[in-house]
């Protein structure tokens, strides 16, 4: 054994004299002054032990006779060393935070693994890749008897899908079941689908602007479920464009063959979609439009895709007019427009409990709907969209508004139709914000109302049926009555 502070090896016998020994004044002391008097667990010397097993003792060195020359005695640590390795014990899986994940661990002599060693005492421990998520690494420096002594033992750092960014682009609509590309990202790294998640489920993905839902579950590293959506779109080539453009050419160049084009046109339509009806009530001026094949009304510009949302404007169009580049309008619905289109019917009107109204936000994107244009110059939409459900019931007495830069109510020409049955409204937004419908229903207008002919898509007012009714029954009866007979001739015979 090495016995400190001298660093000499000796045989450890009590009653053996000391081969050499270093006293304190760096004096080598004959052997013969000096024997081991005995072994102690104890820095005292009080209690007496036997360094048969690793662990840390004191040897009692004290003068070999009376007629040595040194007195007193001198106490010199022991450390027995162990021959035993560390074990680290399983670490269970660790939650990310953020920060570094330190778990406390159980180590133990590899030949009785129910006692458990001190950190700091009997080994120092260090961690690496702990951050997560991923595979960590504990490391354990033994210490005291278990100097040199290493052992490592690895572990998993779990993150929830929760915490990603997850992502899943626009689909084009098909008729059939889409599935769109789905994105998962953790920071800066893109997960790998099979290894970090997998796609759990795809909802409402058959129909045109129906908000989609896609699912994705965790594995690997990764826990939980996450949500993306999406929108399913109707794709337009610009070979529609072009032939709108080419038609609109022809027409133009004389009135007669206009009236000639619209009339085909509209026979046209009316055989290719018999569901679709157009009826018409302008408001406040006309839009520069025409009906087109079953969706409402569209400018002269290029159609666009509409993204609605978890709006009422499913199934809308949109027309961009002032460019050719390609885009998409996105109508959502939020707390702030709510509250910003609020405060512009107030300050127009002031007290607005008597009005309903519907806002949204009206937004520009690129093609691919994932980047906002803010402010494109001279760009304007015309919107054909079903009216909302807080104000379809009132038809032509919706009005249509934007709010403006300074928070002011700008009403717009608005034009009202049915399609498919629904009523539905065409505007024209020469900026990207706020915009809404209201109606005053303290001033309903008779060709607005419910109670009116209507123009506007509003139901069928009862009264009208039977009004219809008495109609035609009038004139059955009419056609039913009985002939009148006309008065006998009487012919007198000429006397001969």
């Amino acid at each position: 054994a090495t016995l400190a502070p001298d660093g000499s090896t000796i045989t450890l016998t009590p009653g053996k004299e000391f081969n050499i020994l270093k006293v304190s004044n760096n004096a080598i002391v004959p052997t013969s002054q000096y024997m081991i008097e005995g072994y102690y667990s104890d820095e005292a010397c009080t209690t007496k032990a036997v360094p048969s097993q690793a662990g840390s003792y004191y040897i009692k060195v004290v003068p070999k006779s009376s007629s040595s020359t040194v007195k007193g005695y001198i106490i010199i640590p022991l450390e027995v060393s162990t021959n035993d390795s560390l074990v680290i014990s399983t670490i269970q899986s660790q939650y990310w935070t953020g920060s570094t994940v330190t778990p406390a661990l159980s180590v133990h002599p590899s030949t009785d693994v129910s006692k458990t060693l001190t950190a700091n005492t009997d080994y120092a421990a260090a961690y690496s890749s702990n951050i997560g998520p991923g595979a960590a690494t504990a490391t354990v420096t033994g210490k005291s008897i278990y100097d040199g002594k290493t052992a490592t033992a690895t572990f998993s750092i779990l993150k929830s899908i929760e915490n990603c960014t997850i992502t899943a682009d626009n689909t084009a609509y098909t008729g059939e079941r889409t599935t769109p590309t789905v994105v998962v990202t953790d920071g800066n790294t893109q997960l790998t689908q099979g290894t970090d998640y997998v796609v759990a489920s795809i909802e409402n993905n058959v129909k045109v602007n129906k908000k989609g839902k896609v699912t994705v579950e965790g594995i690997g590293y990764y826990y939980g479920t996450g949500t993306a959506k999406f929108s399913v779109v109707k794709v337009y080539t610009s070979s529609s464009s072009s032939s709108s453009s080419s038609s609109k050419t022809t027409s133009s160049s004389s009135s007669k063959s206009t009236s000639s084009t619209a009339s085909t046109s509209s026979s046209s339509t009316a055989a290719a979609d018999t569901a679709t009806t157009t009826t018409t009530n302008t408001v406040s001026g006309t839009e520069n439009i025409s009906p087109t094949n079953g969706n409402g009304y569209v400018s002269t510009g290029t159609q666009v895709p509409v993204d609605s949302g978890d709006t009422d404007f499913e199934n809308s169009t949109a027309t961009v007019n002032g460019t050719t580049d390609n885009y998409v309008v996105k109508i959502t619905k939020s707390s702030a427009a709510d509250a910003e289109f609020r405060q512009a019917l107030e300050n127009e009107y002031g007290n607005i409990d008597a009005y309903r109204y519907y806002a949204m936000d009206i937004s520009l994107y690129d093609e691919t709907g994932t980047t906002k244009i803010d402010d494109p110059q001279g760009v304007s939409v015309t919107l054909t969209v079903p009216l909302p459900d807080e104000t379809a019931l009132y038809g032509g007495n919706n009005q249509a508004a934007a709010v403006g830069s300074s928070g002011n109510l700008e009403d717009l020409s608005t034009r009202f139709t049915t399609i498919d049955g629904k009523a539905c409204a065409t505007f024209t937004a020469t900026h990207f914000s706020t915009y809404g419908f209201y109606v005053d229903t303290n001033n309903l207008s008779a060709n607005g109302s419910l109670d009116s002919t209507p123009k506007t898509g509003d139901p069928i007012s009862p009264k009208w049926f039977l009004s219809l009714g008495l109609a035609a029954l009038s004139m059955f009866l009419f056609l039913k009555r009985d002939p009148i007979s006309a008065p006998a001739v009487q012919r007198v015979k000429a006397a001969r």
